[in-house]
This record gives structure tokens, sequence and C-alpha cells, in this order.
């Protein structure tokens, strides 16, 4: 066999050890760095986070808020890359001068949602919607609304939950926090209503 022939046989094995060992140590590390760089963040109490979920909605949501947050100070953003690793990549671009820092959270898999709340701490939680759009992982809209909710539950007392009204898994969720609680929607129940709507 002469070199390129050995080249060609090592190619895949080496990209199988990357991704099967290298590139999974390397997120844990980066997550590791996250949590102790976000703590540093919380103790100079200068940026705001906030958590965006749903079934859809949530990029656009998370969009929207970057670009009004925006005419009060920088904002750093992280939309559709959500999982628990984008969110640590996120903070970690977060500096001082960062009045805000809105992150989309996705919950494709059961128990993602705590590992990024945890990770991020919210101060605002935004959930948008429950839908089928997991159903293989959680089989049905109230395991799905369950571990959305989680982003609700991890806000602090002086924290802000933004639910949807017209959704009843996402209003449900104003009895799973200690924050303050703003609705929003189209029904009579929502704290903030949007009508003649065309």
């Amino acid at each position: 066999m002469n070199l390129r022939g050995v080249t060609c046989f090592l190619k895949p094995i080496k990209r199988r050890v990357k991704d099967r060992f290298i590139t999974p140590i390397k997120h844990r590390l980066e997550v590791e760095l996250a949590k102790r760089y976000r703590y540093v963040l919380g103790v100079l109490g200068k940026v705001c986070f906030v958590g965006v979920t749903g079934s859809c909605g949530k990029t656009t949501t998370t969009e929207l808020i970057a670009t009004i947050l925006a005419k009060e100070g920088q904002v750093q953003k992280s939309s559709q890359t959500n999982t628990t690793y984008y969110v640590a990549k996120t903070i970690l671009t977060v500096l001082p001068q960062h009045r805000f820092c809105v992150n989309e959270i996705s919950v494709h898999l059961p128990g993602v949602m705590e590992k990024s709340a945890k990770l991020l701490r919210p101060q605002i939680g935004v959930v948008t919607h429950v839908g089928h759009d997991h159903y293989s992982s959680y089989r049905n809209l109230e395991l799905t609304a369950a571990e959305k909710g989680k982003l609700v539950e991890a806000l602090p007392v002086g924290g802000v939950a933004v639910l949807n009204a017209d959704d009843p898994y996402v209003y449900a969720m104003r009895e799973r926090t200690r924050a303050q609680v703003i609705t929003y929607g189209l029904s009579a129940d929502a704290m903030v209503r949007g009508e003649n709507v065309s």
C-alpha cells in the first residue's frame, strides 16, 4: 500500500476519532468555561439575559427582541443555533459592554432545556407556542410543554416570564414560576392584547 492509500485508509478513522472523542471533549470544556464566565457576568450584573423557546416563532421572536433592545444598548444574540453547546458559545462572546444577551433555546431532547437554562440563567424567559415539532422525543404536547416550561421555572424571583395567552399549554406555565408574568396574545386573558389585526 502506497502513502496515498494509507492516507485514504486513515482518513475515516481520523474523522471517527474526532467526532467520537475530541469534539465532545471540546464541547464539554466550552460549556464548563461558559458556566464560569456566566457566573462572572452575573456578579458584574450589567448584562440582562433573555431566553426564548417555543415550537414555532422562536427565531423570529429572538430577532425582534434583539432589534428592539438594540435601541437601549449593545445586544449579543443567537438564533437558530440553539442547543446547550451553542448557548455556551454565545455566552462566551458576551462582552462587559453588552447590555443584553438574547438566546433561542431548543428542547430537541429531554433534559436539554434544564441544562441550557442552568447555563444561561436568564432574567427574562419567553415562550411562544407548544406544538408537535419534537414528537419523536416527547410523544405528546403535555411532555413537550413540561420541557419548555423548565425555562419559566428557571427564572429568578425578580425575573419576568413572557407567555403566549392564546396557547393553553403556555398560558398554564404562569403557575410554574415565581417571576413576574406578562401574557400576550389575541385572547381576552392576555395582558398585552393584539386587536384589529388585519
